[in-house]
């Protein structure tokens, strides 16, 4: 279709949804979209496989960047590779994830509160205990005040 003059700087953000790999694919072999941008929505959206094939092909990846929008959305998956792999620092994304506003501290899984505890993060229990209030989480104030 690219080749018969189509125009593939629409709303490539719902062909990404439907065909993740496939279309990021196409879109940077034919420079038809801002790779940081993809990047973004593959970390919010935890396309582990999507941003695994993204850095083989050698596009920019900020690991903090990456990590921040994975701990925003609760995937441990993207969380771990980011710090395995792109070495995110864990300590800035515990920060993170302990003080995100409301909108997106619901979406924070205790799961990757506790793996960034596991590799070494450190966090404010009161920080963490207030937004869990405001949001209303019982699983994170439980988290907070769970005996060690």
């Amino acid at each position: 279709m690219l080749g018969k003059g189509y125009n593939a700087s629409g709303d490539y953000e719902s062909a990404l949804e439907n065909s993740k790999g496939a279309v990021a694919e196409l879109l940077l072999q034919n420079d038809l979209s801002d790779s940081h941008h993809i990047v973004a929505l593959a970390a919010r959206e935890g396309w582990l496989d999507v941003l695994k094939q993204l850095r083989r092909r050698g596009c920019p990846m900020d690991a903090a960047s990456v990590g921040l929008e994975a701990v925003r959305n609760g995937h441990l998956p993207v969380v771990a590779w980011a710090v395995e792999e792109l070495d995110a620092p864990v300590q800035y994304l515990a920060n993170s994830a302990a003080t995100l506003p409301p909108r997106y501290a619901d979406d924070v899984e205790v799961e990757v509160l506790q793996w960034l505890w596991e590799h070494g993060a450190e966090f404010d229990g009161d920080a963490v205990a207030f937004n869990a209030a405001l949001i209303g989480s019982l699983p994170l104030l439980q988290c907070v005040f769970a005996p060690a």
